[in-house]
């Protein structure tokens, strides 16, 4: 697009100059013949000498415009490079933008080179499950305190209870062997005194 920008001024700026040109040299060849040139019935005549200085005039002219149209030529052949060269260069200037807005794009990730919306979903979801790790975590230690906690109740309950049992039973052992003592001692006398 830009060579063509480019063509479309350089053929404007030649044949707005080109016209130019041929002004001038209607313009010299309009006062040639009204200045110098004579009528004879329907014809001009034209004296050799004034005829061939307005050829020179007419080829310097001529040559002057050839030698402008080799000059613009070459500058629009040197322009045409100069673009080339600016497309090759701006084709290389997209590529590198191409794979370096890719390489912004994308993260590796344990080793594994992907899409940064996709490591964000990915690491998203690493904590979300670390969160819900941690939640059951939570839950099995509170509920396990809590079992713990009622055991230790009950145990300590259940230690007292037999704690009392143990000297409720000890008391009732030591009754007895009062009891069975004195009954002893009741027949040992009974013995004795018959």
């Amino acid at each position: 697009m830009i060579r063509n920008i480019a063509a479309l001024c350089m053929l404007m700026l030649f044949t707005c100059h080109f016209a130019v040109g041929q002004e001038t040299i209607d313009d010299q060849f309009q006062k040639f013949y009204e200045n110098n040139t004579s009528s004879w019935q329907e014809y001009k005549l034209v004296k050799t000498p004034k005829l061939q200085e307005f050829w020179k005039i007419a080829s310097d002219t001529v040559r002057v415009k050839n030698e402008e149209i080799a000059s613009l030529k070459s500058e629009i052949t040197s322009l045409n490079g100069q673009i080339s060269s600016l497309t090759a260069k701006l084709s290389t200037i997209e590529g590198e933008l191409t794979l370096s807005e890719t390489l912004n794009e994308s993260i590796t990730f344990i080793g594994i080179e992907m899409n940064k919306a996709s490591y964000n979903v990915i690491v998203w979801l690493i904590i979300f499950i670390l969160a819900v790790a941690v939640g059951v975590c939570y839950y099995m230690y509170t509920r396990s305190n809590r079992v713990t906690t009622l055991s230790r109740a009950s145990l300590d309950a259940l230690d007292e209870e037999f704690k009392e049992h143990k000297d409720n039973a000890r008391e009732i052992q030591v009754k007895l062997k009062r009891e069975l003592q004195t009954a002893l001692n009741t027949i040992h006398e009974n013995r004795l005194n018959h």
